[in-house]
C-alpha cells in the first residue's frame, strides 16, 4: 500500500475538527487499530512523527482492510495532525465526512 503525503489546510483541518466533535473519528493506537478492523475506518491520518514500528503496524492492518492511509506533514503555518488532534493517529468513519475530505484533496489538492 502507498501511504499518501498531505498537507492539511485550513478546510481538512475543518473537517477533521468537525469529525472529532461529532464522534466520526477514532484518536490513538488502539482505537485506530479497532476501528480499522471493525471496518468502521474509511481512511487513517498519521502524524509524520510517528514511529517507523506503530507506522509498519497500522498500515499492515489497513492494507489488509484496503483502507487508505495518509502521512500527515507540517504545513506553512508549522501545523501537524499532533497539533491539531493531540493524537499521532486518527481514522475517519465512512460518512459525508470522509467524502469530504477525499473530495477535497482529490479536486483541490490534486493527491488521488
Amino acid at each position: 500500500m502507498h501511504i499518501r503525503e498531505i498537507q492539511l489546510d485550513g478546510k481538512l483541518i475543518g473537517i477533521i475538527g468537525f469529525a472529532r466533535k461529532s464522534a466520526a473519528a477514532d484518536s490513538g493506537f488502539e482505537a485506530v487499530r479497532r476501528s480499522l478492523l471493525q471496518g468502521k475506518a474509511a481512511f487513517v491520518l498519521v502524524d509524520h512523527s510517528l514511529t517507523e514500528n506503530s507506522l509498519k503496524k497500522i498500515v499492515a492492518i489497513a492494507e489488509h482492510r484496503q483502507t487508505p492511509v495518509f502521512r500527515v506533514q507540517k504545513n506553512q503555518d508549522g501545523i501537524d495532525l499532533v497539533g491539531i488532534s493531540g493524537y499521532k493517529m486518527l481514522s475517519i468513519h465512512p460518512g459525508g465526512l470522509a467524502k469530504g475530505f477525499i473530495d477535497k484533496l482529490t479536486q483541490e489538492l490534486r493527491w488521488l
